[in-house]
């Protein structure tokens, strides 16, 4: 249902959102029939200015975005005045998209994946750190329950730095997940020269550099540079199109 006071075109909207969000549902319910499974759907909630979430809360400026705890999508009627009006994405194809690529994030499990990456990574440098203090210290010394006080630092230190290597590898997992959801959604709604323009322009106005440099997308990036995404939309989609 529409949010409380939602103007004749957000009414149309939600009825729109409604039909996407079937379609959506009838794709992966009959892949996942083949392949023997049962797709359970994630519900979407529209809002308008702020709601709870499982995930805390959802605001216009949080974007629309897809939450696992729950495992619903939110979405704010404000941000498709946003597409409209700032990106220059009318239409029912920006609409689509939107919806599309958070259904992306909801099949393939992203959210899910990337914490426990996240946690196995975490384990990865909790153990080195504890061989690397070892060394350190000397195994014969060695007690990781009575640290030394003047080890400490060397502690916080050698945590820092793991985390600002493991950074990185973080950052290569989330852009494929958002590249494989670009792709879904495209193949999906069908009309890369509306989704090129969008982002063309949302270059525009964040004055983002459209072509970063590569070192700087591999250490500081977790989400595609706007030239990756544009090539997306003129390139092969089908290697994205169902979970892996």
């Amino acid at each position: 249902p529409a949010p409380t006071g939602a103007t004749a075109d957000q009414q149309q909207l939600v009825q729109f959102v409604s039909v996407v969000v079937k379609d959506t549902e009838t794709y992966w319910s009959d892949y996942f029939q083949q392949i023997g499974k049962t797709y359970v759907p994630p519900k979407v909630v529209l809002f308008s200015g702020a709601t709870q979430s499982g995930c805390g809360t959802a605001q216009t400026a949080s974007g629309p975005f897809y939450c696992p705890n729950d495992q619903k999508i939110y979405l704010d009627l404000a941000f498709y005045d946003q597409l409209r009006q700032q990106f220059g994405a009318p239409g029912d194809f920006a609409q689509a998209y939107v919806i599309a690529h958070e259904v992306g994030h909801h099949v393939f499990r992203h959210i899910p994946k990337l914490i426990a990456s996240g946690f196995l990574m975490s384990v990865a440098g909790f153990w080195l750190t504890d061989r690397v203090l070892a060394l350190w210290i000397g195994a014969a010394q060695y007690d990781p329950h009575q640290l030394p006080v003047w080890s400490l630092p060397a502690l916080l230190f050698l945590v820092t730095l793991f985390g600002i290597l493991v950074e990185p590898l973080q950052n290569i997992i989330s852009r494929r997940y958002e590249r494989q959801c670009d792709r879904y959604a495209l193949d999906r709604t069908g009309a890369p020269d509306v989704y090129r323009s969008a982002f063309r322009k949302l270059a525009r106005l964040n004055k983002d550099d459209p072509s970063p440099h590569p070192l700087e997308v591999f250490l500081f990036h977790s989400h595609p540079p706007i030239a990756e995404r544009l090539a997306i939309a003129g390139g092969d989609r089908a290697a994205c199109r169902h979970p892996v």
